[in-house]
């Protein structure tokens, strides 16, 4: 794939999704409803009420941390959520699963809740910027993964896209929200670009674009240990790689279930810097940003040839 550097029509920058697409608190410090420090005590309250999946099951008596640990593995493996892993697993069974999601949803604290609850926000004004950050965000909100009509194998690119954020939440924490892909020339660069090469019924580059921040996520998740700190910069890379390498590899296992062949080519890192990624002139770029709650840089691409 000999990449070329043409005169950029559409360059892909997140900043301006960064500038449009907002979370409710962010929402609310813009109005002055509330101050930062509010956010991060309301956030800190709801971190003790709003229990993952696999830590209400242990707390319930349901599940051991060893346990957990093996259906973390074998969700890198195989697109399945926690639940329906475990079940696979054999570690619960089907009403026990749906015991625990009932008590996720009747203990789930929304940040506005929480806002209300540390005093920072008066109840009877909630409603009013709950209606008034839905207005605001209406062009932006959408529960499916929106393709332009210029991409070639839609379905393909869809289905990757879905599976690249499932991991971002299952393997690195991260909270995001999706917004449309967009049709691009070229991309900016960050401070870790890993590309990964897709050969067979689809030929396409998949590329993961992450700032610093989004990388020691990742590798906590990758390396399961909290302090990354005495790890040299060359291991961290490594896991960033490696999240590449699992996305592909469940891509591979869903494309072989609807009829693709598809083989994939080791991950490489992509010295960019502050240069640009161009799209190779004989495939099509789509990116998608990827927009995180405090404005950390994540998002990954997909170069595909028609």
């Amino acid at each position: 794939m000999g990449a070329r550097f043409p005169v950029v029509l559409k360059r892909a920058s997140a900043g301006g999704w960064f500038m449009a697409v907002k979370f409710f608190g962010q929402f609310l410090v813009e109005q002055r409803a509330v101050s930062a420090d509010q956010i991060l005590e309301a956030i800190r309250l709801q971190e003790t009420r709003n229990l993952k999946f696999g830590d209400m099951a242990i707390q319930m008596g349901l599940l051991t941390d060893r346990q957990m640990e093996t259906a973390h593995k074998a969700q890198r493996r195989e697109d399945l959520p926690l639940g329906d892993m475990l079940v696979k697993l054999g570690f619960l069974n089907n009403f026990q699963r749906e015991a625990i999601i009932a008590k996720q949803k009747s203990q789930h604290l929304y940040i506005g809740e929480a806002l209300v609850e540390i005093g920072a926000v008066d109840h009877s004004k909630l409603e009013h910027y709950l209606n008034e950050f839905k207005l605001d965000q209406a062009a932006y909100i959408t529960d499916d993964i929106e393709m332009p009509d210029e991409v070639p194998h839609p379905d393909f690119c869809r289905f990757c896209a879905d599976i690249t954020y499932k991991l971002l939440t299952r393997m690195a924490g991260v909270r995001h929200r999706p917004v449309p892909a967009q049709v691009v020339d070229a991309l900016e660069g960050n401070d870790v670009v890993v590309s990964m090469n897709m050969l067979g019924s689809v030929n396409a580059m998949f590329i993961v674009s992450v700032s610093r921040d989004i990388m020691v996520a990742i590798a906590k998740s990758v390396l399961e240990i909290d302090d990354i700190t005495p790890e040299p910069d060359e291991v961290l890379i490594d896991t960033v790689k490696e999240f590449a390498n699992v996305v592909l590899g469940n891509v591979v296992a869903k494309a072989q279930i609807k009829g693709y062949k598809i083989e994939i080519v080791p991950p490489e890192l992509l010295e960019v810097g502050d240069g640009l990624i161009a799209v190779p002139e004989e495939m099509v770029g789509v990116y998608f940003p990827v927009v995180v709650p405090d404005g950390s840089r994540c998002e990954f691409a997909l170069f595909v040839a028609p």
